[in-house]
């Protein structure tokens, strides 16, 4: 994001200068498709701001009537819907076919941030995370740090800024960031706005849900917390130009920094963290990838044919996280997965699925339906030593045993045309 909105920048000044290079303007454009295709919430959340900030550099620059410059955009515009496309398109028509991918409003206003947000440090901040705890809840910390924010008052508030080189900031483009960074803060409420979990207003974010495509596909409005810290990035760096023109201003930069780096420390950061799934052992303690890969998945991966592949346990988030995981590592279709959205078949193949089967003419069916050649049964993932009752049923239906791994089993599983 800050890469696009600096080519931009660079595009604009040019344009304004007279001359005619696009370059910064294509790297703009790559960055934006790099963007959209790293993350759909910010594909819809950021655009809209960058497409603002086009018409903001336009109209301070006076470029709003000249049509090479609309030109331009538009190629680039058009070049990052190409780029985008291919990858968008699929979730449409998942959408359209399996009638999936809307959120209700209460799961939208759920995952929203509440206004006490923006005083509530993550807990794993070493300086903060303690100390800065008004309303502690999952996706609603929001306190950008006391430096970041200082120096964006500085920024804001010191109205017409110094020259620096060839650039020149303005009053106008440090008021823009500032609005930019209060909508993003206003769409970070959702569509109803909360004050220590209690509503005291509807929210912008409510129009959005309501009447913009892709708005209603996705269920955390609290990202835009992200976007408030990019724009209040901006505005610190402004301040921090501000600074830089004074005699004391590189003492109280590095001050500032220094500050930056203390309230940002998060150590030890969890990576990897075990899950403690209900009725099922902790997940492994290490992730095998490489060569490292367990022999199972190698051999899915190098075997010819056509294999698709299902995990037990199933249907259960964590085990189902690390097969779709491993997934990338074998490249094979998978009839596990995990999401936001569930497929009314993957949920009806779950009550069959996900334990130990108890009717296992049911779960015979259930599997066949999947359309799974193999199987891999993690059997230590099942407590009091029950997983090989797993394993036992696969070979009671005429699954072959292929291959061994400590506790895992890789299966394959007869088609419902070869068992009868």
């Amino acid at each position: 994001m800050p890469l696009v909105l600096f080519g931009l920048y660079r595009y604009f000044r040019l344009r304004e200068e007279g001359s005619g290079g696009t370059r910064p303007l294509a790297g703009a454009a790559a960055a934006l498709a790099l963007q959209n295709l790293s993350c759909g919430y910010y594909m819809l959340f950021f655009v809209p701001f960058a497409a603002a900030y086009c018409g903001f550099e336009m109209a301070r620059r006076r470029l709003l009537r000249d049509a090479r410059t609309w030109a331009a955009l538009g190629v680039a515009a058009v070049g990052v819907a190409a780029i985008t496309w291919p990858f968008v398109s699929p979730y449409l028509e998942v959408r359209r076919a399996a009638d999936v991918g809307i959120r209700t409003r209460d799961e939208v206003v759920q995952f929203s941030a509440d206004v006490q947000a923006f005083g509530t440090a993550p807990e794993l901040s070493r300086l903060w995370g303690e100390r800065v705890r008004v309303y502690p809840r999952g996706e609603g910390e929001g306190f950008p740090g006391s430096a970041i924010l200082a120096l964006a008052i500085v920024g804001l508030a010191s109205g017409r800024m110094a020259q620096n080189g060839e650039r020149r900031r303005t009053r106008a483009e440090a008021a823009f960031f500032a609005l930019a960074a209060l909508a993003a803060g206003l769409l970070a409420f959702g569509p109803v706005i909360r004050f220590a979990g209690s509503i005291i207003g509807t929210g912008p974010y409510d129009l959005l849900f309501r009447y913009v495509p892709g708005f209603d596909g996705v269920r955390v409005p609290a990202r835009y917390l992200m976007i408030v810290a990019l724009f209040l990035a901006i505005l610190a760096g402004f301040g921090a130009a501000i600074l830089l023109a004074r005699r004391v201003g590189t003492v109280l930069v590095a001050a500032a920094s220094a500050v930056v780096l203390a309230e940002s420390w998060v150590a030890p950061m969890p990576t990897n963290v075990r899950m403690a799934p209900y009725g099922f052992e902790l997940t492994p303690r290490h992730l095998s990838m490489g060569a490292d890969l367990s022999p199972l998945y190698q051999w899915a991966r190098d075997a010819p044919g056509r294999i698709v592949l299902i995990e037990f346990p199933f249907a259960e988030p964590a085990y189902d996280i690390l097969a779709t995981f491993y997934a990338g590592q074998h490249r094979r279709p998978l009839v596990n997965g995990y999401s936001g959205f569930f497929p009314e078949a993957y949920l009806r193949r779950a009550t069959f699925l996900r334990k130990i089967p108890a009717d296992l003419e049911a779960a015979t069916k259930a599997l066949r339906s999947s359309g799974a050649t193999h199987a891999i049964v993690h059997e230590g993932a099942i407590p009091d030593g029950r997983g090989h009752e797993l394993s036992d049923w696969l070979l009671s239906i005429g699954a072959q045993l292929v291959m061994t791994h400590g506790t895992d089993k890789l299966f394959v599983i007869p088609s419902a045309a070869k068992s009868h």
